[in-house]
């Protein structure tokens, strides 16, 4: 974002907290959120009580009511420190945002209030969950004027910790055996018919909690309910402006680690920084990384005059997730050997990139979508 906008004290001080508060309590621990283990707990106590989630929830909810700018720049520090816990915040950010824009007052005065006052995450469904249509997709219905839900959905983020669940699924018609508009449900965990697995052991840090649910006609009540939304590109864009921070932290990571090494290491008796080969690459991995900074500050700018881009907030996030993964990779490859192994940090940040592509969306999801678009078929 800075690359557009000089930053003001207000934001500078922002981002000063969230990288004070990395170095000293994420930093110093994040190997430990490489193993399979309940996630910690304290972790998330300590992001709640210092401000650095759920910070676009307004202040009459008990909220910080952040600009967004303010949320990437946050989210952009977490990331750096570990991909892993910037997780946890993107997550529950996402949520917000279509209670934020969907939701009721009760609807916010019931869910969004906790979450600021008491320290709790919302929890959100990945965005490739209901892509598949069969028989176990997750899926709604209207049965005696009541909506009940049935199926499997098999990512859901921060399941184990947050307060509660967002999920969106296409109704089915019974009569016509398929699928129609796409409802947006806000599940708390005591509600019968819900269950989750165990936490799922995936490529990146076991920090990032991930659940499977399975929902056995689990009925809502109008309160869970979520206004189908006519317009949704406003709440695209903020969430890709969100996910690509998150890259954008990831990607900045590994190309320091990358250039600190190559100015350690020594071959033929000089830095192999100082190989053209080396060089080239990292001068390639920071190219890239000051383009997504302007893709992401450009995203954020159209916003910020009222005007949302469906198209841009597509295109911010599939290059955001294309970048994280050849920068990592490219790290790996300065490292040698030793960037295979646990003993330095960029084999940990290539398997969060690949986590990030996962849970968030390939490249070739957006670039469908994209190519619908210029085509007019979307």
């Amino acid at each position: 974002m800075s690359a557009l906008y000089p930053l003001n004290d207000e934001q500078i001080e922002i981002q000063k907290l969230a990288r004070d508060f990395a170095n000293r309590e994420i930093i110093p621990t994040r190997n430990s959120y490489q193993k399979s283990q309940p996630i910690q707990a304290d972790i998330v106590e300590k992001l709640c009580q210092s401000g650095l989630i759920n910070t676009r929830i307004p202040a009459k909810y008990g909220g910080l009511e952040l600009s967004l700018i303010d949320t990437c720049l946050i989210i952009e520090e977490l990331a750096f420190a570990c991909p892993g816990v910037a997780s946890l915040a993107i997550a529950s950010e996402m949520a917000v945002t279509y209670l934020l824009s969907l939701g009721s007052q009760e609807q916010k005065d019931v869910f969004l209030a906790p979450l600021a006052q008491k320290g709790k995450l919302g929890g959100i469904a990945s965005l490739g969950s209901i892509l598949k249509q069969d028989d176990e997709q997750l899926h709604a219905r209207y049965e005696a004027e009541r909506i009940v839900l049935n199926g499997y959905c098999p990512l859901i983020f921060n399941a184990q910790k947050a307060d509660w669940l967002l999920v969106s699924c296409p109704f089915k018609d019974t009569s016509k055996a398929n699928y129609t508009d796409i409802g947006i449900f806000i599940i708390t965990k005591n509600m019968e018919g819900l269950s989750l697995s165990d936490p799922i052991e995936h490529i990146g840090g076991q920090i990032a909690d991930a659940c499977c649910a399975r929902f056995n006609n689990l009925c809502l009540k109008p309160i869970n309910c979520l206004q189908i939304p006519t317009e949704s590109k406003m709440i695209k864009q903020t969430n890709a402006a969100v996910i690509t921070a998150g890259c954008l932290g990831l990607a900045n990571s590994a190309f320091g680690e990358a250039k600190k090494y190559s100015q350690e290491r020594q071959t033929f008796g000089v830095p192999i920084a100082k190989h053209q080969a080396i060089s080239f690459m990292l001068a390639d991995m920071n190219t890239d990384i000051q383009a997504l900074r302007l893709t992401l500050a450009q995203c954020i700018s159209s916003m910020k005059q009222g005007y949302s881009n469906e198209k841009l907030a597509i295109v911010s996030q599939a290059y955001a997730l294309e970048v994280i993964g050849h920068i990592t990779i490219d790290a790996v490859q300065i490292f040698g050997g030793y960037g295979y192994t646990k003993e330095y940090p960029v084999e940990k940040l290539m398997r969060d990139a690949k986590a990030f592509q996962a849970f968030y969306g390939q490249k070739n999801n957006g670039a469908q979508m994209l190519g619908k678009m210029f085509l007019g078929k979307a």
